[in-house]
């Protein structure tokens, strides 16, 4: 029988080693596997949040259109008797606010350069804008009646 020799410092050395790359290599799998979750679930949470984006923005979308069917709505109904039609119209009273506005403004500016100095004054017109960045009550029938004026 062959005796076996025992073992050397240098072996133990180099078994030392052997385990201390193994253990090196156990855990760079484990590092990779924990990165690949990591990745995994990052992955995940940006599909949610997209998915989110695009629920929010079609929420938003309906709600814009629906914004823009009340306010484009008319209205066309016939009396009990069928023989007239009615209308109804829906005015934002702010936007034509601001309409009359940008108008008085620029018929002053007009003015201004022009001959019309005189008539942007004698008309009132710069007092009659400031009056209405404050609007008085009533300003609303009266814009829905300048625009019913239009329509006939």
């Amino acid at each position: 029988m062959k005796k076996s020799k025992p073992p050397t410092f240098d072996d133990a050395i180099s078994t030392f080693h052997i385990e201390q790359a193994k253990e090196r290599q156990r855990l760079d799998a484990n590092r990779v596997e924990i990165e690949r979750e990591k990745f995994e679930l990052q992955q995940k949470e940006s599909l949610q949040r997209l998915k989110l984006d695009q629920q929010r923005f079609e929420l938003e979308k309906r709600e814009r259109m629906q914004a823009m069917e009340e306010r484009n709505k008319v209205l066309n109904i016939m009396d009990m008797l069928g023989q007239c039609e009615l209308f109804a119209m829906e005015i934002d009273t702010e936007e034509a606010i601001k309409d009359v506005l940008m108008l008085a403004s620029d018929f002053v500016a007009e003015g201004r350069r022009g001959a019309g100095v005189n008539i942007a004054t004698k008309l009132g017109l710069e007092e009659f804008a400031a009056l209405l960045d404050n609007a008085p009550p009533g300003i609303d029938e009266l814009v829905a009646l300048t625009h019913v004026m239009k329509l006939v």
